[in-house]
């Protein structure tokens, strides 16, 4: 299966995750799809070692992230961590209305990535607006820090819980691939540090500092189980946000 064909694969469980009414085909078809985005990622790994394979090259593409300021740094780290966590690196511009982030890594990689990042942003919005709609009582909106705080920091904690949950995964699909694995995807990173060191860019930074450790939490443990569609996220009706 060609890399085109495995990422339109990836893009279309995504999509039936989004789409089917049922938490627990949605929870099946996004474990599928992060699976097998981090196992092709490491067999394209692997493959650059013969020299006769055309390697990627490094490349920067964008991700925009709307909304207020608050909320955009938030996914700055959001997404920021997520990409660590899958080998890759970012930067970011910052606007008045938009801010433009960059996913930098190999290019089939950072394709798979933009992918997963647009869904990982959609079900933090969902399970952001749960937690604090569904969840906190009335008068816990209103006491301790705004709202404001609140939400980003949700939003800063479901990056990390993610992050978390992938770099697990990313090491379990090493440890199948076998000798070596691990070895060849640190010097793939090593080669995008060496990329991004050369654009004299600003770049992103995980650590923004936490006021609600309750909103962290509870960002956190809804990213770790990040699961489009599930039931506890959505009522059972799939992602509609």
């Amino acid at each position: 299966m060609t890399t085109d064909k495995i990422a339109e694969k990836i893009a279309k469980l995504l999509r039936k995750a989004e789409s089917t009414d049922s938490p627990h085909e949605a929870e099946a078809l996004t474990a599928a799809a992060e699976k097998l985005m981090l196992k092709h990622a490491i067999d394209r790994a692997m493959l650059d070692l013969d020299p006769k394979h055309k390697q990627d090259k490094i490349v920067a593409k964008p991700f925009t992230i709307e909304g207020p300021e608050f909320k955009r740094r938030a996914k700055v780290d959001m997404i920021h961590a997520i990409a660590l966590a899958l080998g890759l690196r970012t930067y970011y511009t910052p606007g008045k209305k938009v801010t433009q982030m960059y996913i930098v890594g190999f290019e089939s990689d950072v394709d798979d990535a933009l992918t997963l990042v647009a869904s990982l942003n959609l079900q933090a919005e969902v399970a952001l607006n749960h937690w604090w709609t569904k969840t906190l009582e009335p008068h816990e909106r209103s006491i301790g820090y705004s709202r404001m705080i609140k939400h980003r920091d949700f939003i800063v904690g479901f990056g990390h819980g993610a992050s978390s949950r992938i770099r697990e995964e990313r090491k379990s699909a090493a440890d199948e691939v076998g000798t070596g694995a691990e070895l060849v995807l640190a010097d793939r990173t090593k080669k995008i540090d060496e990329y991004v060191n050369t654009l004299g860019l600003r770049k992103s930074r995980s650590g923004n500092g936490r006021n609600d450790f309750d909103a962290a939490g509870a960002g956190s443990a809804a990213g770790r189980n990040a699961n489009l569609g599930r039931k506890d996220l959505t009522q059972g009706r799939g992602i509609t946000a």
